[in-house]
């Protein structure tokens, strides 16, 4: 064995390379074995030039004319933790013609046709990220195993494109086209769980397992070849055709277009903006790191706060949005309102309705309104302002406003507004509009007991002042009745515009 290939697959015997392309072999029997095709272009994360996919084409094609009736499976995969990451665009930045687009999906539609129409399986293995085109080579597989550590993505319309390379009539084969264009238009990533559901994958695998499951799984059919050819061949689905025609003459238009190119040069920005901060991080002395850390530097940070009635799902965004910013290298925290100081727990355990008034009797309305700035005055100087300050991001789950919905619905808006007009505004206000029906129904499946508030012919009427308080403030709305991700996606995207002007 030549080189590396995805995993040390002892066996596993390297014939040929070119342009990061690797064919192997690997015996299974005396009389049978595998053959698999590694992309190894760790440099661009496996994404393809022309060459390669020439190269591509170039091995399926001496595959195609070998002797395979003894061939159990043609194993596609990639190296370095990648499958593969669609076309090259840098290498292809400067053919942006319609022309070069066609040839480009001619070539790659042309190869996985190929590898589809080989008579021994066709399996793709995936140990990492399966984005845009390379997402489109992976479904083209009859059989798709993926370990825990790979997603899907269908990132083409992101870039302002549809799918080139036969992607969109395979995936609506396999998901239906309603879920399908879901996928496309949204980009959603997908984990492997998500995507043996949806049946995008068929096994999974531990990490770093991958290729070598599929050969261990490919070992067990060794006896019988020929059942293995002959039930891939009853099995054949060519049907939506006209899925095909139609994205054949769509996706050089969209190549070509100014969209795309754009949006490409927006993600070169985004890309190039995250590894200077990588790169001025690395050159960092200990005490610069430090300084930045402990929040020495001039920039303030940013205040971002989720509202929304019980039930629609400001908590566990809050903790989306914060995992998403420590990944992306800002330094975030993460906190809520009732808070966790003292007034905040005091405040809890008047919502839970416990006797902590005079003579141990339930707290009136003006108490808990009262209850609740003093925890925000006690919040807001002694937590989130000198995190600010240090240049931090704070995401707050709850803030003024639910004060103004709620405390507001017992007593006059006026004067519950008063108590609390000197604390600022945040940056960003987020609301998740949940219908107070779904947020019930949520909320019964927490199996919490209710709080004073969380009755739902109140949250009814707290759902309609939210809406009207949060207009008024010019709160961004998000639709929260969708899956956690999309909703989480949809509260990105202000912020990523946000963090862009800052």
């Amino acid at each position: 064995m030549k080189g590396k290939i995805v995993e040390d697959v002892q066996g596993l015997n390297e014939l040929s390379r070119s342009r990061g392309v690797i064919l192997s072999k690997f015996d299974v029997s005396a009389n049978t074995f595998v053959y698999v095709i590694s992309i190894d272009r760790p440099q661009v994360r496996n994404a393809l030039d022309f060459e390669a996919m020439r190269s591509l084409r170039a091995y399926v094609r001496q595959i195609k004319d070998s002797c395979l009736s003894q061939c159990l499976s043609v194993i596609l995969c990639g190296t370095s933790g990648t499958f593969i990451s669609g076309g090259d665009l840098k290498a292809l930045q400067d053919q942006r013609t319609a022309t070069i687009a066609q040839e480009m999906s001619n070539l790659m539609r042309s190869t996985l046709e190929e590898l589809r129409r080989l008579p021994c399986l066709f399996i793709s293995v995936a140990d990492g990220p399966i984005v845009g085109g390379g997402a489109e080579v992976f479904i083209a597989a009859d059989y798709r195993i993926m370990s825990t550590s790979a997603h899907v993505r269908f990132a083409q319309a992101s870039l302002a494109l549809s799918t080139g390379w036969g992607g969109a009539r395979r995936l609506a084969q396999i998901v239906g086209r309603s879920k399908g264009l879901a996928l496309l238009l949204e980009g959603t990533k997908l984990s492997s769980q998500s995507c043996l559901g949806l049946g995008l994958c068929h096994r999974i695998s531990k990490p770093g397992n991958a290729l070598r499951g599929a050969l261990s799984w490919v070992q067990g059919f060794y006896q019988i070849p020929q059942a293995l050819i002959g039930i891939k061949s009853l099995l054949k689905d060519e049907s939506y055709p006209e899925i095909d025609e139609r994205e054949h003459s769509i996706f050089p238009r969209l190549w070509a277009g100014d969209e795309h190119w754009s949006a490409v040069d927006r993600l070169w920005k985004q890309k190039s903006k995250h590894k200077k901060r990588m790169e001025q991080r690395s050159q960092m002395t200990k005490n610069e790191v430090e300084t930045v850390e402990n929040g020495l530097a001039n920039k303030r940070g940013l205040f971002i706060v989720l509202e929304g009635i019980d039930g629609a799902g400001t908590t566990s965004q809050a903790e989306k949005l914060v995992e998403w910013l420590k990944l992306n290298q800002y330094q975030a925290h993460i906190t809520q309102e009732p808070s966790t100081g003292v007034i905040g727990r005091l405040t809890r355990q008047a919502l839970r309705g416990e006797a902590i008034g005079h003579g141990r009797r339930l707290l009136p309305a003006e108490s808990i309104a009262l209850l609740f700035a003093a925890d925000r005055a006690d919040h807001w100087y002694n937590e989130i302002e000198p995190k600010l300050e240090r240049g931090e991001v704070v995401v707050c789950d709850r803030y003024l406003y639910s004060s103004l919905a709620y405390q507001g619905l017992e007593l006059p808006e006026s004067w519950v507004h008063s108590l609390n007009m000197l604390y600022p505004q945040p940056d960003l206000l987020l609301f998740i509009e949940v219908d107070p029906n779904i947020a019930a129904q949520r909320r019964d499946q927490r199996g919490v007991e209710a709080d004073r508030y969380e009755v739902d012919e109140l949250q009814i009427q707290i759902a309609q002042r939210y809406s009207k308080i949060c207009k008024e403030y010019n709160a961004e709305f998000i639709d929260g009745e969708r899956s956690l991700d999309e909703v989480t996606k949809a509260c990105l995207a202000p912020l990523q515009s946000l963090l862009e002007m800052t």
